[in-house]
Formats: C-alpha cells, structure tokens, sequence
C-alpha cells in the first residue's frame, strides 16, 4: 500500500493506494517511509455489494493504478 500519493505538481492524488508489487518494485527493497517517484494510467473499477434477487445495488466506482513506469526511489528513510 502507498499512502499520500501526490499528483506532480504537489496536490494530494489519495491518501492512501492499494498497489500490485512487481519485479521491478520488488528490487528497489524499500521500506516504510522511503518516497518513490513514477508514472501509472489511473483506471477506474466497481466496487460494492449486488444481490439482483433482493434488487440491492451498492456498487461505487473506485480508481486503481496500471502499468506502472519509470519507477525511482527517491529517498530512504
């Protein structure tokens, strides 16, 4: 999990973002605190509770990260 994404320009993106550990982010071993910069296409998904037979619907929409690039840690704590 990431927390306190910020957008390039400083403004807070999420406070907090779930986010799938690949090879490349595995390598850089960071540990709590380090702060990293990259790149990422935001898409977004449905999330929530659907029980069509009781007509219940509590689905949101949510926003995710994809293909992830140019990764870089930037700081070590």
């Amino acid at each position: 999990m990431l927390k306190d994404v910020k957008f390039e320009n400083g403004n807070l993106a999420a406070d907090h973002i779930w986010f799938t550990v690949g090879k490349t982010i595995l390598s850089a071993e960071l540990k709590e605190g380090d702060k990293i910069t990259f790149e990422a296409r935001i898409g977004a998904y449905e999330k929530g509770y659907v029980n069509y037979k009781e007509f219940i619907d509590e689905r949101t929409i949510d926003y995710k990260l994809n293909r992830p690039t140019n990764f870089r840690k930037v700081k070590t704590v």
